[in-house]
């Protein structure tokens, strides 16, 4: 009964998680559009240095990292990768 509730948690994670990286990597590639929407149309030279501060909304995790479409592997990898191992020392 255990090892059931372990892999429903699981698996209710990694389905927020998945949820949650689709909508990151939508709004990252939509700022992304956006800015080179912008550098397509500004002529101006003072227009063309504040739009080069702009970067492309990202989650940050921590410290550590911004949140890409690349990470969802290492995520679920990760997540799997702890679950199994929790599952195999308390057995």
């Amino acid at each position: 009964m255990g090892y059931f509730v372990i892999v429903v948690e699981l698996i209710a994670w990694l389905v927020a998680l998945a949820a949650f990286h689709i909508l990151a990597v939508y709004m990252l590639e939509k700022s992304q559009e956006l800015i080179q929407f912008w550098k397509q149309r500004l002529f101006k030279k003072q227009a063309r240095k504040e739009l080069k501060a702009l970067v492309p909304i990202g989650f940050c995790v921590g410290p550590f990292f911004v949140y890409k479409r690349s990470i969802l592997c290492d995520l679920i990898s990760n997540a799997i990768d702890y679950s199994l191992t929790l599952v195999f020392v308390t057995r």
